[in-house]
């Protein structure tokens, strides 16, 4: 019998939403989509213990859209995300400007929550890298949670 039977849902559901990304950019890569700009984020937990995940987004023209993925969040919870820079890292220095506010993470009764991004692309902040974060609460201004650097600036 098994004792911790949420567990085993949240795995199966980061194992879900993991294959989904994996499938959309394996895919993107396959179309003759537009050229532009695209990065992925690998978002590591602030504290030990804490939340993780995976983005991935691509600039084209004047959106900014791609997936994110994030687990290990209170079941029902919900997080403000947003992309940060220039020089957005992930450190103890304090975080960068805001670049492009993301919409807010619901996260399911597993703990795990899944967006779409498809914002207004910000005139600056690309090209001297960028950090995702994820927050504490529905407010950017709160502590982050869990933060991935891209690892060098969104590029062609």
């Amino acid at each position: 019998m098994l004792r911790h039977p949420f567990r085993l849902g949240q795995a199966i559901a980061v194992v879900a939403a993991v294959a989904f990304l994996l499938a959309v950019v394996i895919a993107g890569g396959q179309s003759p989509a537009p050229a532009g700009l695209r990065a992925g984020f690998e978002l590591g937990p602030q504290r030990a213990g804490g939340p993780s995940g995976v983005a991935y987004l691509a600039a084209r023209g004047g959106r900014l859209t791609g997936h994110v993925a994030v687990w290990g969040l209170a079941p029902g919870s919900r997080h403000a995300a947003a992309l940060r820079g220039p020089d957005g890292g992930c450190g103890g220095g304090g975080l960068a400007q805001v670049v492009a506010p993301l919409p807010v993470l619901a996260a399911g009764s597993d703990g795990v929550a899944f967006a779409r991004i498809d914002v207004a692309r910000p005139s600056t902040g690309f090209g001297d890298g960028l950090a995702l974060t994820v927050h504490a609460g529905a407010d950017p201004a709160g502590p982050a949670l869990a933060c991935g650097a891209a690892p060098k600036p969104l590029e062609p």
